[in-house]
């Protein structure tokens, strides 16, 4: 393996419904030479209690009962050099590839980012997506909304109301998700539930009784801020990359 894919930590966790039980932790962290913000301000208890908690409001969150309910019965964690601080993480099936480099340059709480991150990367694993059907922006709306419900969001969101459309995704949709929530306690969980097998506009009338662009307006006109664009609140999505284009790492 070359330094250049050293391998920094590997975290896997076995979850059930009310917890997290930890399978295997091997951080290879101190292995890296230099200042490492990573292995300094996250300990082995910390990242623990961050899997227990984001555990617990997926299935808050989603309402589910049941293991039947989840997508998967355990989620792996992998945290690498992406060498590009600006990418977050990426998941594939209940693989989560955490990039050390992105925390290594955070400005702020990395504590606190950390959790934010791991709360919508493990419901990007559990969250259901009409079998690939679902528009991304709903996608990552409702992880940031449960990241928002954890109590994580970031200050870098932008306001309430703020966005074009109802599915642009990440911190927007999550307020509007979150509105729409407000409406009807449990929509979240209905709807993710629904998005099993296939996906349907026609979801937002069969639970709210309108359609989601009527809901988006009203939440719009709720906030009075019918045309402010994210981008115009200094909001950026974050950048992602192919899963495929990360370098092969080997797990010994």
């Amino acid at each position: 393996m070359s330094p250049r894919q050293v391998v920094l930590a590997l975290l896997l966790f076995s979850l059930e419904l009310t917890h997290a039980t930890r399978d295997q932790i091997d951080d290879h962290s101190y292995e890296v030479p230099g200042e490492n913000k990573y292995a300094d301000e996250l300990n082995v208890g910390d990242i623990c209690g961050v899997l227990i908690g984001a555990t617990q409001a997926i299935s808050s969150a989603f309402n589910q009962t049941e293991d039947e309910d989840m997508k998967y019965n355990g989620v792996s964690i992998l945290a690498d050099s992406f060498n590009d601080p600006l990418t977050v993480a990426r998941t594939k099936g209940n693989l989560i590839l955490l990039n050390f480099d992105y925390l290594q340059h955070y400005r702020g709480d990395i504590q606190e980012e950390f959790a934010g991150v791991m709360y919508h990367e493990m419901t990007r694993v559990m969250q259901w997506t009409g079998n690939g059907t679902a528009p991304r922006g709903l996608i990552n709306g409702i992880a940031d909304y449960v990241r928002l419900k954890g109590g994580y969001a970031s200050k870098s969101w932008p306001r309430k109301g703020s966005g074009s459309r109802w599915d642009d995704g990440f911190a927007i949709t999550a307020y509007f998700l979150e509105y729409c929530n407000d409406l009807k306690p449990g929509f979240v969980a209905n709807l993710n539930a629904l998005m099993k097998y296939s996906y349907s506009e026609a979801f937002f009338v069969q639970l709210l009784g309108k359609s989601v662009h009527q809901l988006w307006g009203d939440y719009k006109l709720a906030y009075a801020t019918r045309r402010i664009p994210g981008s115009e609140e200094g909001y950026r999505k974050p950048p992602t990359r192919s899963f495929d284009s990360f370098p092969a790492v080997s797990i010994s």
